[in-house]
């Protein structure tokens, strides 16, 4: 077999909540999860190279005072993430308040929270800006014009292959394959002629069928999931 490389990445994402009928816990915000257990799968890599992005939004800075609450909260896990030839990305979910909950924001005002949000990240001297993956999957026309506006490298949002648009979740990626690719200006996710300087560098899918699945379906390849799936 040739040899092939594997760009591994981890999402710092609020705890999610299986039990609940809130299950991406969205509101709450927990990230428990972030901590000694996490530090123990680093550990198991024994030095190999892992990108960890890190949730830096307009939540946070609501839920916890800061932009940068889980890098001041957990300093000896942030050295130790470098320590251990990881680096630290930028992870945003651009959401809003309505009441009590937290909700995806709009189409429309995607790009406009990014740009704000991004002022106040840049603020982190310990956080890579420049390579960034949107929550959720989330994109517009309008809001990768915004990225490549900005001089972000690289994006990470892409999820090859997948689109939905229901109560929870909206996105489109259907068109675009399993390559890193340079985004066209008319069509984000497909390279063209029009195309951006910074790379989009997709999460890898893979079809699979879950238990709760009625035919194999596109996932992304998560090395987290439980052997059986």
């Amino acid at each position: 077999m040739n040899p092939f490389y594997i760009y591994l990445t981890f999402d710092i994402d609020q705890d999610f909540n299986p039990s609940s009928l809130d299950y991406y816990n969205r509101t709450a915000g927990k990230f428990d999860a972030f901590g000694e257990e996490f530090a123990k799968l680093i550990k198991v890599l024994d030095g190999k190279s892992f990108s960890v992005f890190v949730r830096s939004d307009h939540q946070i800075n609501v839920l916890y005072g800061r932009y940068d609450y889980l890098f001041s909260h957990n300093p000896s896990l942030i050295k130790y993430i470098k320590e251990s030839n990881g680096e630290l990305n930028w992870h945003i979910h651009i959401y809003e308040q309505e009441g009590e909950e937290w909700v995806p924001v709009k189409d429309k005002n995607l790009a406009k929270c990014f740009r704000i949000d991004l002022a106040e990240v840049k603020k982190n001297p310990y956080i890579n800006w420049k390579v960034v993956r949107i929550g959720e999957c989330v994109m517009t026309q309008e809001l990768m014009n915004e990225i490549a506006a900005n001089g972000i490298l690289i994006d990470s949002t892409a999820l090859p292959g997948r689109a939905r648009d229901d109560s929870e979740k909206h996105f489109d990626w259907q068109t675009t394959t399993n390559a890193p690719y340079h985004p066209s200006a008319n069509d984000y996710r497909i390279s063209a002629s029009d195309k951006f300087q910074l790379i989009e560098a997709p999460m890898t899918t893979i079809k699979m069928q879950a238990s709760y699945d009625k035919s194999p379906m596109v996932r992304y390849f998560n090395l987290s999931f439980k052997t059986e799936v």
